[in-house]
């Protein structure tokens, strides 16, 4: 066999079951005719295709003897079958069999996929809060040290009467802020 032969051997099987075109068909027709090796070749799968259907023909045969098989209305099955299936699912019902296929199939990767997509948006929405809670802090004790003794004292009154913390963010000539939270202070 030449290397001129290997695109030959690929379509001898394509011509054995008549799917080959008719311009395909003559050019191996042509190399057949000068390449003995390809010939052999083509003659040992037509006699190995002949040798299944006889052994198949003849198992069958043996088991329609023993009534093991009945083959009466088998067309008609097949043809219903096929009906069967030319229905088309919907979209919805395709999705579900596409995902619990997925889910059965790749269970790891999808669990661990969507475990680092968690952790991801938790990460993100935890330092982006972060700063602002800083920045609020920071904020908090720079302008606790410049309030005037009368809005110190109007906290300190607050904080003893309701128990609980408060932070005021007051400039001199702007409106004062008074915040006042439940937790204990630090």
């Amino acid at each position: 066999m030449s290397h001129d032969c290997s695109a030959f051997i690929e379509q001898l099987s394509c011509r054995l079951d008549a799917e080959l075109d008719s311009a395909t068909s003559v050019r191996l027709e042509e190399h057949l005719a000068g390449c003995a090796s390809c010939r052999a070749r083509e003659l040992s799968l037509l006699a190995q295709g002949a040798a299944m259907r006889a052994q198949a023909a003849s198992r069958l045969a043996a088991h329609e003897a023993c009534g093991e098989i009945d083959l009466t209305g088998f067309s008609a099955r097949v043809l219903r079958a096929t009906e069967r299936a030319a229905h088309r699912p919907s979209l919805a019902q395709r999705l579900a069999v596409a995902l619990r296929e997925r889910w059965e199939h790749q269970r790891l990767f999808v669990s661990t996929g969507f475990g680092l997509s968690l952790a991801a948006c938790a990460g993100l929405l935890l330092f982006e809060a972060a700063p602002s809670w800083r920045t609020a802090q920071r904020g908090s004790q720079l302008l606790a040290a410049q309030l005037s003794p009368s809005t110190q004292a109007a906290i300190d009154t607050l904080e003893l009467l309701s128990g609980a913390n408060g932070a005021v963010f007051e400039q001199p000539g702007e409106t004062t802020v008074i915040w006042v939270t439940e937790e204990a202070a630090e």
